[in-house]
């Protein structure tokens, strides 16, 4: 099996979500080249929290305009929205 030259950089650990310029959003490098992406966070209950496809924007750790409490979620990235059997998961905490 090959590398894929083109794949995105690990979800990131952690990202704090506090407006000090520093770390405060989730950032997925080179996600933009996968056009036909998809990306859902879901909190530990399994609700989900942050959905988007195609265009990636920062997460900003809100849900619906609200910040969401300190702790672990869990990503998962599509890299074909139409394809889910390949499937990128990590999990990502917010510390404000």
């Amino acid at each position: 099996a090959g590398r894929e030259p083109n794949r995105f950089r690990t979800i990131p650990k952690y990202f704090s979500p506090n407006d000090d310029q520093y770390n405060d959003v989730m950032v997925i490098g080179n996600l933009d080249r996968y056009p036909d992406f998809e990306l859902e966070v879901f909190n530990k209950l399994g609700q989900r929290v942050h959905h988007q496809k195609h265009n990636f924007i920062p997460w900003d750790g809100k849900w619906l305009g609200v910040n969401l409490p300190d702790a672990t979620y869990y990503v998962f990235v599509f890299p074909d929205s139409n394809n889910k059997n390949k499937v990128y998961k990590g999990d990502v905490t917010i510390l404000r």
